[in-house]
């Protein structure tokens, strides 16, 4: 090889490149305007100009056959940005560094690409590949002769930092565009599930065959609702591995995950029929690892009124739980039924149990041995004796309390089982919030 002129001379070699065509053509098919053209034209010269648009022109079809399978490709955005990025190499070839013509249309592009959920990693495979043709091209419209190592450094390094600086903006805007359009699709569905949980009437239908295209997600199935309420400082940690491990599980039933808040996970199992042992165990031991949430089930109901059914067991029990006396596992509705049907307003459940117990709703020890003597009487039938045997008591010791009880309540405990038994049981399950509250 021959040794390369001194960087100006080489700089001034790249003037010399000349188009194949027509002038008039080549400007006719380029998606840069006259004014730009002509701006350009100043700045590098209007032969490598023409010849940089010529050469896009030749890679945009390329470009095209490799992505004939895009819906309405873009195809003369991508042209001005093939000619955006050979104009930038061809003006730092000859010396003119400070166009940014690609990165800028590389930052328009990146956007539509991500909307149009193409690839990533193809988009960039097709860059490093034209890349390399350019490298080619470049070494062949060389205008003097050989070219030594050098003049080849130069070349490939205008071509890489070119090429680099556009790809980096375009990661940036594709990332940044892809995760707004995630975001978004993540709010539509989180809408369409609310919607449908707020009992959407005429429009419930609708919106079920929406999850149902949406989520692959038959609401006529049988449903199982589980919610996790997180702990602040752990909520995302916790939800990505809930959200992975649940939908990794074995077995056939579906999943639809609904991110409700930032510390809360909603998911329903889906089954074709009443799920067994196989599709709620798995499950169960997942959330069993994360002790510091509180997580709840509803019950397996079917249809769209068993969707939002099994969702308000677990959704009211979540809400009741830091009240009651956990044992910490994942909680059943059907274990805390009652206590939720009774307990879900604290306030007027502490009401009801003064009106059933009236001075044995009271904070005292003495109080709370009454409570226990009623319950032992009442769950054994108001047997006396098997009463005595419970508390470890003289069967007379028992029938002086319940007397007792009756003249402080001031009514026979007969007729008033029910009421008692309801009012011990909210006792039993929220302790001091629902006795009465000492006098200041």
């Amino acid at each position: 090889m021959t040794d390369s002129p001194d960087p100006a001379a080489f700089s001034e070699l790249w003037r010399s490149l000349t188009p194949v065509g027509e002038p008039d053509a080549i400007q006719t098919v380029s998606s840069l305007d006259g004014v730009v053209i002509r701006a350009l034209s100043g700045r590098i010269g209007s032969g490598p100009l023409l010849w940089a648009l010529e050469e896009a022109g030749r890679a945009l079809e390329s470009v095209e056959a490799e992505f004939m399978d895009i819906p309405e490709l873009p195809s003369r955005e991508i042209r001005g940005t093939i000619e955006s990025w050979l104009v930038d190499i061809v003006a730092l070839l000859a010396d003119q560094d400070d166009g940014e013509m690609f990165v800028n249309a590389m930052s328009r592009l990146g956007p539509g690409a991500a909307r149009r959920e193409v690839p990533f990693e193809r988009i960039i495979r097709s860059i490093r590949r034209v890349q390399s043709h350019w490298l080619v091209r470049f070494l062949e419209a060389w205008p003097e002769g050989d070219l030594n190592s050098e003049g080849y450094a130069r070349i490939v390094a205008a071509i890489s930092q070119v090429t680099d600086d556009g790809i980096g903006q375009f990661v940036v805007d594709y990332l940044d565009e892809r995760s707004k359009v995630i975001d978004s699709e993540a709010m539509r569905r989180r809408e369409l599930v609310r919607e449908l949980l707020s009992g959407a009437g005429a429009r419930s239908h609708t919106l079920a065959a929406e999850i149902a295209s949406d989520f692959g997600f038959d609401i006529d199935h049988v449903h199982t609702a589980f919610v996790v309420e997180h702990q602040p400082h752990l909520a995302g940690m916790e939800k990505a591995i809930i959200a992975r491990d649940v939908r990794a599980r074995p077995g056939d039933a579906k999943v639809l995950i609904h991110p409700e808040t930032h510390t809360r996970t909603v998911f329903w199992v889906s089954t074709g029929k009443e799920p067994g042992p196989a599709a709620i165990e798995p499950i169960l031991g997942i959330l069993h690892r994360f002790t510091s949430a509180i997580r709840a089930m509803g019950e397996p109901a079917s249809g769209l009124e068993g969707f939002r059914r099994t969702y308000f067991q677990a959704n009211d029990l979540v809400r009741v739980a830091p009240q009651l006396q956990s044992s910490g596992q994942v909680m059943r509705w059907s274990d805390h039924s009652l206590t939720l049907t009774l307990g879900s307003d604290i306030e007027r459940a502490r009401w009801f149990v003064r009106s059933a117990l009236g001075p044995l709703s009271e904070p005292t020890d003495k109080a709370a041995e009454q409570r226990s003597t009623l319950q032992a009487y009442l769950s054994s039938g108001k047997s006396l004796a098997h009463a005595a045997e419970e508390l470890s008591v003289h069967r007379n010791t028992i029938v002086y309390r319940i007397q007792r009880i009756e003249q402080l309540i001031e009514r026979p405990l007969q007729g008033q089982e029910l009421g008692m038994q309801c009012a011990l049981h909210l006792v039993e399950q929220f302790g001091a919030q629902v006795l009465e509250r000492e006098r200041l």
